[in-house]
């Protein structure tokens, strides 16, 4: 088994700085004939059926090196190095409830409308969405166990809500590389649901996590030449290993991807009448751009998460980090991320 190692680690409190909403963050993909936009450039008028956010409460990231060639591939029978950092959310004046995680869903759902109709985009009414036949017939609701704990197996925890208390119609995995939409039956009665609305329909996925977490490493191989009395001289061969990892806090709407290239962002569905289908996918980090954290520290008595050996490398855990904060400051800066969020997407919707 190995050991939890104090490794070099930077712990950093994210610092007070004004965060701007950034449409580029965004990106949108098409789900027609050659990756062709067919929804989004015409987008007049929009229907958000479906709006969960998933709160990260603890995160890790895991780093995977090989040592490289002479020409940039994996060094045949060189050494390589993985390592993990998980970092855990402690709210010091209580644990965040259910009802903390709703009314922030909640307010980013009406939050996003009201931005949307200020873009020149019509919106639908919650009450016309959740009378439609397609939606009370449709929830996945059940998956949502599954879900969560799949990805706590992959080191991940969450408090998944859906805003407005709605149906899951669409699941969704932030771990996976790719997630399934909605099957052609299911998709031909979405389409009739998108109909009945008299808009495009929108399934948002939005993942906020409170920590940056950054890491590097490296393995080299090489020989180590000593000399014998007699004048012998004895060549051995050695491998070095290298691994850093830096947390800062940081309240964001999350981006980008990990080490593998697993998503660790949202995804936005978009399905219309014709049952054609465009997608957004998150770029970057959104963030809230307001310091939250009152402290960053390494804690030895949390678990590393997703603590699986490399039988083929190097394994390294460092301690694990908790980002402490209270619940009014997380709460503000989780509000401003996410309007930071409906800003950049009314935005981005817009573009032609």
């Amino acid at each position: 088994m190995k050991k939890n190692l104090v490794l070099p680690l930077f712990l950093a409190m994210a610092m007070s700085a004004v965060a701007q909403p950034d449409p580029d963050a965004l990106k949108v993909q098409g789900g027609g004939s050659m990756g062709k936009k067919t929804i989004v450039p015409k987008l007049e008028k929009l229907a958000v059926a479906q709006s969960t956010i998933i709160f990260k409460t603890a995160t890790t990231r895991e780093m995977l090196k090989n040592e490289k060639g002479a020409f940039g591939g994996r060094k045949s029978l060189g050494g390589s190095v993985t390592g993990r950092v998980t970092a855990y959310l402690e709210t010091t004046d209580g644990d965040l409830t259910k009802e903390d995680f709703q009314g922030l869903a909640d307010h980013f759902y009406t939050y996003l409308n009201q931005q949307l109709e200020a873009a020149g985009i019509g919106t639908v009414d919650w009450g016309t969405v959740t009378k439609a036949d397609f939606y009370t017939a449709e929830n996945e609701a059940g998956d949502e166990k599954k879900v969560k704990e799949e990805t706590q197996r992959k080191g991940q925890v969450y408090e998944v809500v859906n805003a407005n208390n709605g149906n899951t119609l669409i699941s969704y995995d932030p771990t996976k590389t790719m997630n399934i939409g909605f099957a052609f039956g299911k998709m031909k009665r979405a389409g009739k649901f998108s109909d009945e609305l008299g808009a495009p329909v929108a399934y948002m996925h939005t993942v906020v996590d409170f920590a940056d977490i950054m890491m590097d490493g490296d393995a080299k191989t090489g020989t180590a030449v000593s000399y014998e009395v007699g004048g012998i001289t004895k060549i051995t061969k050695t491998k070095a290993f290298n691994f850093n990892s830096s947390v800062g806090a940081n309240l964001k709407v999350a981006g980008g991807t990990t080490w593998d290239g697993k998503p660790v962002g949202g995804r936005i569905m978009f399905y219309n009448q014709k049952m054609a289908t465009d997608m957004i996918q998150f770029e970057k980090d959104i963030s809230s751009g307001m310091k939250f954290a009152n402290e960053v520290t390494q804690d030895p008595n949390r678990k590393v998460l997703n603590k699986k050996e490399n039988i083929f490398a190097k394994d390294f855990n460092a301690v694990p980090v908790v980002v402490s904060t209270t619940k009014a400051q997380y709460i503000a800066a989780a509000k401003k991320a996410l309007e930071n969020y409906a800003v950049s997407l009314a935005t981005k919707l817009k573009e032609k």
